[in-house]
């Protein structure tokens, strides 16, 4: 057991699986050895919540978002902040890695969503458009494009370069929760308030298929690698496999006694 000894808000393997790393409410991450349980660094220098931490994909750096305006960048080696990413006007929802390191992004309840410099902290870019906070924001397996989603209903996808509004992906009735690329990002999935999910065309922002089926909030979705298949959360203390051909609920995953959170998919 992990302990942070309140509520830990996220949670994630780094990719060999050696470490763990948990945001939490003590305004505190923590990094801990899988094996032993041990907890091998604490990162320590935000001021409130944090929602969420992710390791950098050779796991060196660890990157943190806060509900204090500001994300950190930490050397897992040390335990050390290297950067302090400032610049948001708001909470910090999420904060990612590009799948190089070499930039962060950030979504806040600014209504913004930032590009990053890892090596330098440099704001590069400031996503503007979305009216309402935003709930989440991710890149591109080849970080060309951002997708961000929003409590204004929509989703947008961003020319990363250019910092400009390519696509609006509209037509869910509710605040978005979460917002993904496929891992080829030909394909979007949202999840929304209105507990439907969606995909979306990136090239066209044509929508594909709503999933209907979740009685509460659909809360975050995961696509296969291969595509086929998608993965939905839900308040309902559910999640569901989908066909993401036709749309069909393939299996309700049950046995959760309160709301299912994140869902994800194995690498194979």
């Amino acid at each position: 057991t992990l302990d942070h000894g309140t509520s830990v808000l996220s949670a994630e393997f780094s990719p060999d699986g050696v470490l763990a790393l948990t945001a939490s409410l003590d305004h505190t991450a923590k990094i801990w050895r899988v094996e032993s349980g041990e907890c091998w660094r604490t990162l320590e220098g935000h001021t409130s919540y944090l929602p969420s931490g992710v390791f950098s994909p050779d796991a060196a750096l660890a990157l943190t978002a806060s509900y204090d305006s500001t994300a950190k960048i930490w050397c897992v080696e040390t335990g050390g902040c290297l950067r302090t990413l400032q610049g948001h006007l708001g909470a910090l929802r999420s904060a990612v890695f590009s799948a190089d390191a070499a930039l962060a992004l950030t979504a806040s309840f600014d209504c913004t969503a930032k590009v990053w410099d890892v090596e330098s902290g440099d704001c590069l870019r400031t996503l503007r458009g979305h009216r309402r906070v935003l709930f989440s924001a991710v890149f591109s397996p080849d970080a060309l494009l951002a997708l961000t989603a929003s409590g204004d209903s929509t989703a947008k996808i961003w020319n990363v370069g250019s910092g400009d509004c390519l696509r609006t992906l509209q037509g869910h009735v509710g605040a978005l929760s979460s917002a993904v690329f496929s891992r080829s990002a030909v394909l979007a999935i949202t999840t929304a308030h209105d507990r439907t999910a969606k995909i979306w065309r990136v090239e066209s922002g044509e929508c594909l298929r709503t999933l209907q089926g979740h009685g509460a909030y659909v809360n975050s979705a995961a696509i296969s690698p291969n595509t086929a298949l998608a993965l939905t959360a839900s308040d309902d203390r559910t999640a569901k496999v989908w066909l993401v051909e036709t749309g069909e609920c393939l299996h309700t995953l049950g046995g959760h006694e309160s709301a299912v959170n994140s869902v994800a998919f194995s690498l194979q």
